[in-house]
């Protein structure tokens, strides 16, 4: 669908451009045709983001508002505007099964001593403003977010999106995406701990809802379902970490501790079993002398116990220990490959933003050691361990690397399957 003339010079006048994007669809006969889409490129940062023309929105809506003054924080669901010198950005409620947003805003009405009629539109909320001028407040979206929100993330309804409530912060001074990324950050975030701490009204910034549906977006493969009773169990701790991490999707960083957890579980474990292992080849071996010193000394040193764990060696030694004790590399190479945008995220360095150590797909003797290396380096960006000796950089729930975490978390989630196959045992009734 085509911009109307009018909107389309609107825009243009607002220094926005537009294009043409060409795809193939099949008609009801069967056969391939080729559609053209118009779209126009609104600023994110360095990039664009391309949206579409909608009949959905009046156009006297469209007329009415000033959104070719407007650009899109990268990260958030937010806009900004160097003209106007405002930062608005949706509102997405801390709590999984939170209260709808319209219960809030009625709880917020009460705190700022405002009363609204039953029938009445909530509208917005405001701080005093600040010594240099400030504004700040909470309620219903603009009709520029709603606008700009409805046809980024392509929602059914544009009621709803008018719906979802906003924090807006004007009468700033900004020329730079970033330093609008930041005002928002830091405006954006003591307002709302603030509301939380005197109110226990839980908001927090929307992040980008890509960076959201990408926690979804792996497929999970499907098998027949086995009817026959079950032979083994396993055990209930790892198992628990094992259901959290399936119910963590909106929480990447926990869902991702929880199924690093369930492999230390059994560390002690496989990470003994392989500190035996090493002390009976080294006694086997017939130069073994066990009244030389330096022999003794082999076998002191292989089997040096970690402090802070009942295991043998290293935190990674164990990682590597448990993952070489419950999976192949010919295992990792097939689950790696079996989905096509898994590998090529893998093949391609955007992988390079989540852990500097990669993954070399064509060096099957090495997978499990690349593996576990990477693994263990995304847990210490994650728990913040040892940062000064790896000068590893912390990965925070508003990290925009975090879209790709699906990637992680799927290859993750199958070895951690693989270690409770392998530590299971015959069901005991």
């Amino acid at each position: 669908m085509k911009f109307e003339d009018e909107l389309r010079n609107k825009l243009e006048s607002g220094g926005i451009e537009f294009g043409v994007e060409k795809r193939e669809y099949t008609n009801n006969d069967g056969e391939v045709e080729m559609t053209e889409r118009e779209y126009a490129k609104f600023p994110c940062g360095r990039e664009f983001i391309k949206l579409q023309y909608t009949d959905r929105i009046e156009l006297d809506l469209y007329k009415e508002s000033n959104i070719e003054k407007f650009k899109f924080i990268k990260d958030f669901e937010g806009i900004w505007s160097p003209e106007l010198g405002a930062i608005e950005c949706e509102l997405q409620s801390v709590h999984r099964f939170g209260a709808p947003s319209h219960y809030v805003m009625r709880r917020l009405a009460k705190l700022f001593e405002t009363e609204i009629e039953e029938n009445t539109e909530i509208q917005r909320f405001s701080l005093e403003p600040s010594a240099n001028g400030h504004l700040v407040s909470i309620g219903r979206p603009s009709i520029d977010y709603a606008i700009l929100s409805f046809l980024k993330n392509r929602r059914l309804r544009f009621e709803n999106t008018r719906r979802r409530p906003t924090l807006r912060i004007e009468n700033l001074t900004i020329s730079k995406h970033d330093d609008a990324k930041k005002l928002l950050n830091k405006i954006g975030n003591a307002v709302l701990f603030k509301l939380d701490m005197t109110s226990n009204i839980g908001f927090k910034l929307a992040e980008d809802i890509e960076i959201r549906r990408s926690y979804f977006r792996k497929k999970r493969s499907e098998y027949e379902l086995d009817k026959s009773f079950p032979l083994y169990e396993y055990d209930s701790e790892p198992m628990s970490l094992y259901w959290y991490a399936k119910s963590a999707t909106e929480m990447p960083l926990l869902q991702f501790l929880a199924l690093y957890q369930i492999l230390e579980f059994y560390y002690p474990i496989f990470s003994q079993k392989e500190a035996h292992q090493k002390i009976k080849n080294l006694i086997k071996d017939p130069r073994f002398n066990p009244n030389k010193d330096s022999d003794i000394s082999k076998i002191l040193n292989s089997i040096k116990q970690n402090k802070n764990q009942l295991g043998f060696g290293s935190e990674l030694e164990q990682l590597k220990a448990t993952l070489s004790s419950c999976i192949t590399n010919e295992d990792i190479l097939e689950i790696i490959q079996a989905d096509e945008e898994t590998n090529e995220y893998f093949a391609d360095k955007k992988s390079k933003k989540i852990a500097h150590k990669s993954i070399n797909l064509s060096n099957l003797s090495n997978l499990i050691s690349d593996c576990a290396e990477r693994i263990y380096e995304i847990r210490c960006r994650i728990v913040h361990t040892k940062v000064s000796d790896k000068n590893y950089k912390l990965l925070l729930p508003s990290s925009p690397e975090l879209k790709y975490m699906s990637f992680e978390i799927s290859i993750l989630e199958q070895m951690a399957k693989k270690v409770l196959i392998t530590a299971s045992r015959t069901i005991n009734i």
